[in-house]
């Protein structure tokens, strides 16, 4: 058994999210405290956000080969978020958002890290032809354009941290 149980932006990745936090629940020792953390909406979380505007003004939809799971953004959602965690039995529930800024020195870094680590948009990019791909890069060119700073580019995020306590 656990005293402390943390998961950092893995929750929207887990196949069956509320199977996942009762496993996590189930390995803390009685009165432990479990912490998730997930990205907020990307209207806020302007990483996942740029990318995910580009691919929807170029108007391409999920390749039928890539996975579908469960809405990723659904713990974006802080209603969503607390009732997961009062649904695995929590008490002591809370989930607080929190915001801060990314810098990245050129929107050709900040392309190659995103196809690199946004697993299903990455994949959504990556299944287009190049003359599609072009668009996209195009399109999230000019909407990353709005962060440029001095240091390049300064994008703000936003993420959620949702904790609970298990019942002694």
């Amino acid at each position: 058994m656990f005293d402390a149980v943390v998961c950092a932006f893995g929750l929207g990745h887990f196949p069956q999210p509320e199977l996942a936090v009762a496993e996590c629940v189930r390995t803390l020792a009685p009165g432990g405290r479990i912490a998730f953390a997930w990205w907020d909406d990307p209207a806020r979380q302007r990483i996942q956000g740029l990318f995910r505007e580009a691919i929807a003004e170029i108007g391409v939809t999920l390749p039928k080969d890539v996975p579908q799971g469960h809405n990723v953004f659904r713990f974006s959602d802080s209603d969503e978020f607390l009732r997961l965690l009062r649904g695995a039995g929590l008490t002591a529930v809370a989930v607080t958002g929190h915001a801060a800024s990314f810098f990245v020195p050129d929107t050709e870094t900040l392309w190659r890290g995103g196809l690199g680590s946004l697993v299903l948009t990455g994949a959504v990019i990556r299944h287009q032809d190049h003359a599609t791909q072009d668009l996209i890069r195009t399109a999230f060119e000019r909407r990353a354009k709005v962060y440029k700073s001095a240091h390049g580019l300064t994008l703000p995020i936003a993420f959620k941290i949702g904790s609970g306590q298990r019942s002694t």
